[in-house]
């Protein structure tokens, strides 16, 4: 009887478990562009998924997830995150082939609220072309 206790219990966690990280959000609509520097479009094609957000003891750890959708290859790419105009993070992107994704991950050692998630800026630099993106805030609400 306690074994099929148990693993009806097991059962249930791993089918409740494994949507947790699903996240069905468009990408376009998670992100607006705050500032464009990219003339040929080259750096459309390379998407940003919404982070996740994890808490750290002193502050919040975001992780990332990049993806080139271009047909050609991203190469000497640069990732930056900047909270409240400060640069937090620089990262030189592995170069991508069409459809590869690359996930990292970024330690911010400050308290962040849900408002503060505003004061977040991505942006993605390839020599001289770069795009910059903020996370949308919502139509419906004044703040998170």
């Amino acid at each position: 009887m306690k074994k099929g206790i148990l693993l009806l219990a097991f059962l249930l966690a791993i089918c409740c478990g494994s949507g947790l990280y699903a996240q069905n959000v468009s990408c376009k609509s998670y992100f607006e562009v705050v500032e464009t520097n990219d003339e040929n479009h080259r750096l459309d094609e390379v998407a940003i998924y919404p982070p996740i957000f994890g808490t750290l003891p002193e502050g919040k750890r975001l992780k990332i997830k990049v993806c080139n959708n271009d047909e050609k290859k991203l190469k000497k790419a640069f990732f930056y995150v900047y909270y409240k105009n400060k640069r937090v993070s620089k990262l030189l992107l592995p170069d991508l082939k069409k459809g590869e994704t690359y996930e990292f991950c970024v330690n911010i050692h400050s308290k962040m609220t849900r408002k503060d998630r505003q004061e977040l800026l991505f942006k993605i630099r390839r020599g001289k072309t770069y795009i910059s993106y903020r996370i949308a805030q919502p139509h419906n609400k004044k703040g998170y």
